[in-house]
């Protein structure tokens, strides 16, 4: 067994919405492969137009009436740092997948795609930072 197929992870993921997972209506799933031998790495919830309208419309409720609008830009940078933290402590494990459905080489996706994605989030937080001066 090579390392791939000792750290493949087993993912199976339905939507996030309103602050759960829910299944797609459909009940259906995309399953990505690898590109080198065509084995399933994961499987997302198929969503339709029912299920993106669902996210919208709580997502909508979310930003007009929860916490995010009230919050100060430093408050809403301190969750974006907060997740770009937690994406570099999962880079190791984001990098198996990106490489495993990208057929990528690991270290690049490790070293490069998941470092910028926080970077990018870090970015973020700090001019949120920023427009509070």
């Amino acid at each position: 067994m090579n390392y791939f197929e000792k750290a493949r992870p087993a993912i199976q993921t339905e939507h996030f919405v309103c602050g759960s997972y829910q299944k797609a209506v459909s009940e259906n799933y995309f399953t990505a492969l690898n590109p080198a031998d065509q084995k399933p790495v994961a499987a997302f919830a198929l969503g339709e137009a029912v299920d993106m309208k669902t996210a919208i419309d709580h997502a909508r409720r979310a930003f007009d009436k929860g916490r995010w609008p009230k919050m100060s830009p430093k408050e809403r940078g301190e969750i974006l740092q907060n997740f770009a933290r937690l994406i570099k402590k999962k880079a190791k494990f984001l990098g198996i997948v990106e490489s495993l459905t990208v057929g990528k080489l690991l270290d690049d996706c490790i070293n490069h795609d998941v470092a910028r994605a926080a970077e990018n989030i870090e970015f973020f937080a700090k001019e949120m930072e920023l427009g509070e001066k």
